[in-house]
């Protein structure tokens, strides 16, 4: 939360899941939660929230989600 907030890039995506056998696997990291509150936006973001990719049979996580408001 800030008055004035130059827009760019966030990222808070998930982690990959990490491979040690056939037998085991991990799922991959959810995407993160990102919200930003302004009285004055200079500029467009762009968030990266996606999820972490599952390995060999591992799930996918899930994407987390971003979000802009005026707070002034």
């Amino acid at each position: 939360i800030a008055q004035n907030v130059t827009a760019g890039t966030v990222s808070a995506k998930g982690g990959d899941g990490s491979y040690y056998n056939a037998t085991y696997t991990a799922g991959g990291g959810g995407g993160g939660l990102i919200y930003i509150g302004y009285q004055n936006l200079t500029g467009t973001f762009t968030f990266n929230v996606s999820e972490g990719l599952g390995a060999n049979r591992g799930y996918p996580g899930t994407a987390g989600s971003a979000a802009t408001f005026k707070i002034w």
